[in-house]
């Protein structure tokens, strides 16, 4: 982590949930002890380097609340920008319905 936030020119850093959890052989577990220290230690590179960390939910969120209180949990640790990948997942499946119950089609 330090070789890239010490990257000439960097201003963000993508931490990817999914693929993360997987790294840290803790798969789609996005708030493990294990990812939370992993994004502390990022936002703290962040911090001496001045680089923004961006963090992205996983696409396993029930609902719109839980991916606002995960997106507060974020921010609070120091993310600056939240994914919420999830919340056009919900979208598109409640489009998908909608279409379905309307037209018969998917």
């Amino acid at each position: 982590l330090d070789e890239i936030f010490d990257l000439e020119g960097l201003q963000l850093v993508w931490l990817a949930a999914g693929d993360l959890s997987k790294i840290l052989g803790v798969p789609f577990q996005y708030e493990h002890p294990q990812m939370l220290a992993l994004i502390e230690r990022a936002v703290r590179l962040g911090e001496r380097y001045g680089v923004g960390v961006m963090y992205n939910l996983g696409l396993d969120s029930p609902d719109f609340t839980a991916v606002a209180a995960s997106a507060r949990r974020f921010f609070d640790l120091g993310v600056r920008v939240v994914g919420v990948g999830a919340a056009e997942w919900h979208l598109q499946m409640a489009l998908t319905s909608l279409r379905q119950q309307t037209l018969g089609k998917s």
